[in-house]
Order: C-alpha cells, then sequence, then structure tokens
C-alpha cells in the first residue's frame, strides 16, 4: 500500500514541476495546435527595410579605400564602389599585411557594384602607349605606328615584318577594347603569298645548284617568315638549306640587328634542297 502511495506523489510532482503527466490534457482546438505548428516549423523574414540615402551616403564616407569582408568575399571600395577580389587577390594582400573589416549585408547593398578588382586598377592607356608595338586582339595580330593600326592577314607576313624591321623581340600588347577604340584603322598589309612574283602560266624557274647558290653560301638568308643558314656541299659544287630558329638567331646574332638578311627568290627556294644530299647517299 505504501508503494502504490509512492508511485501516485511522485507522478503528481512532475506534473507540479512542469513535466508532462498523463494527467495533462491538451485542451487546444484542432485549428490551433495546426497554426502553432506551422509556426514552429516556418520561419518568417522580418519585413525588408529599403536601403536609405543616409545608409549609402555613410557607408561611402565610411569604407571608401576601405578593404571589406562580408562572409566569404572581400572587396575593395573605390569611388564609393564595391570590387570584387579573387581567392588569390585576396591571399596576396593578406600576405602584404592588409587587413579586411568585417561589414554587415546592408553595407554592402548600400555600395553599388564595380566589377572585379583587376579592372579597378587597370589604367586606360593612350593610343601613343601602342605606338610602333604589335597588339593582339579578338584573336587578330596587328601593328600600331602613330595611332594607326594595320592588321596581319596571316602568319607569314606577320613573320615577314619581323624579320625586316628587326622586331623579333618586341612584346605583344594585349589591349582592352576601350583602348583599341581609341586606334585609326589603317587597313591590313599585304599578304606576303599575295606579293610573291609569280612566272609566267605560275611555273616557277628551277635554276641550276651552282647558279641558285651563287653568293649566298656560307651565310644567313630569308625567305617569307623562316631563316635559314646555306651550308656548302663538301664533296661537289652547290649548297643546301639548314632551317635556323628565328628566336634563337636574334638573341646570338645582335650585330645583325640593322642588316637586312638576303631574301631567296622563289626560284632558289626550290632550287636548293632543304635537307643535304651527300649525307643521305
Amino acid at each position: 500500500m505504501l508503494y502504490g502511495k509512492s508511485i501516485i506523489f511522485y507522478i503528481f510532482s512532475l506534473g507540479f514541476l512542469g513535466f508532462p503527466t498523463y494527467a495533462q490534457v491538451d485542451e487546444r482546438t484542432e485549428e490551433e495546435k495546426a497554426k502553432a505548428a506551422e509556426k514552429a516549423l516556418f520561419y518568417k523574414d522580418p519585413p525588408y527595410q529599403p536601403i536609405t540615402e543616409q545608409e549609402r551616403e555613410e557607408a561611402c564616407r565610411k569604407y571608401d579605400k576601405t578593404n571589406i569582408s562580408f562572409h566569404d568575399n572581400a572587396y575593395w571600395v573605390k569611388d564609393c564602389k564595391l570590387f570584387l577580389l579573387t581567392t588569390e587577390e585576396t591571399a596576396n594582400l593578406t600576405k602584404k599585411g592588409v587587413r579586411f573589416k568585417e561589414v554587415e549585408g546592408r553595407v554592402i547593398a548600400a555600395l553599388p557594384d564595380g566589377g572585379a578588382f583587376a579592372a579597378s586598377q587597370q589604367k586606360v592607356r593612350d593610343c601613343k602607349d601602342f605606338s610602333n608595338s604589335y597588339l593582339s586582339y579578338s584573336l587578330t595580330m596587328y601593328w600600331v605606328e602613330n595611332c594607326v593600326v594595320r592588321k596581319f592577314p596571316d602568319d607569314a607576313t606577320l613573320q615577314d615584318h619581323r624579320r625586316k624591321n628587326r622586331t623579333f623581340d618586341k612584346h605583344i600588347l594585349f589591349p582592352t577594347s576601350q583602348e583599341f577604340a581609341k586606334l585609326k584603322d589603317g587597313g591590313s598589309f599585304p599578304s606576303v603569298f599575295e606579293s610573291e612574283p609569280k612566272e609566267e602560266e605560275g611555273f616557277i624557274e628551277v635554276l641550276p645548284i651552282e647558279e641558285a647558290c651563287k653568293g649566298i653560301e656560307g651565310r644567313h638568308v630569308a625567305y617569307l617568315d623562316s631563316i635559314y643558314f646555306i651550308e656548302r656541299f663538301q664533296k661537289s659544287q652547290g649548297c643546301w638549306r639548314r632551317a635556323i630558329d628565328s628566336a634563337e638567331f636574334t638573341k646570338t646574332h645582335t650585330r645583325l640587328k640593322k642588316t637586312d638578311l638576303p631574301e631567296l627568290s622563289s626560284s632558289q627556294a626550290v632550287s636548293i634542297p632543304d635537307q643535304n644530299p651527300e649525307q643521305m647517299n
């Protein structure tokens, strides 16, 4: 009997302390229960408050020319615009000791987007900055002189221009669309293929080997976009042409920059073999 009274007292104590017992009854209606369950499952954001002009001015005044961050994104603020940094740019700045100030989302919303950080750092170059330079724009190569840009119709014409002007060591520049628009269009260079001398009825005369080699044995020569060295035959009269790497040639023959190489004619080119026949026998 004592044991039964103890159990009843224990259950009563749980109910008194706030723990649910079989004696507690949920007196809410089914509709009230459903509303309570919906409220517990779904969170509703507070009403959105538009960014005020005062907030924009405050964010501009406080963070202009400052590195800021929000969650996983880092920004540079310039002229009151947000410029997004890449992960690599952020890491490089961090290595240099640059610190980023964490801001709230409303600061990010208050500042207009300025694009990528790299674009903010790039200076728009004048047409004179491209003078006497090779340009690569929209998969096409150009030459600029006095703010006039001329197109190369093919790679052979480009290499011919480099060889004749001794500009193998000139770097290629990459203008933006804004910079390219400042250049005047000077048309296209004539292709070296079009300017090649054409023999009657499309035939090129094959010369005797001694005549084709006359005056050029032991010398560097050029033909179209290539450079060759003319080797003498050891056992007989005549010569053959050995191809030379143009880039290496300019490094090892710097004194020849002002001296134009002899140009092979089409007849010489087809008459002089590009392999030594003596070594093939």
